[in-house]
């Protein structure tokens, strides 16, 4: 019935890694900047830092976010082009099939 779920499994994991008012917010807050730690990142929330970092993962296993450690720190960064990419590929399919 679904033939083309498995071939885009990373445009769903990619949604899903968005498809949240906080991740959302995670994602707006990263424009124009670089790595930041999870503690700078918390400090702009009401949410707790655990919240926050169980939130970060999620969108790292999705892609939309990349994680380095330095020391103790975990520094995570917004993945825009490959973010960028995925919802462009996305809006074509749509575009094609939903004239």
């Amino acid at each position: 019935m679904y033939k083309h779920i498995d071939k885009n499994n990373q445009h769903l994991q990619l949604l899903s890694g968005i498809a949240d008012p906080v991740r959302m917010q995670i994602v707006l807050y990263f424009a124009g900047k670089g790595p930041e730690c999870v503690g700078d990142i918390a400090k702009h929330f009401t949410i707790s830092r655990q919240t926050v970092s169980h939130h970060l993962q999620i969108m790292e296993r999705a892609g939309v976010l990349s994680v380095h450690k330095k020391g103790r720190e975990i520094f995570y960064k917004f993945e825009a082009p490959y973010v960028i990419e995925q919802l462009d590929t996305i809006l074509n399919v749509l575009k094609t099939n939903y004239k």
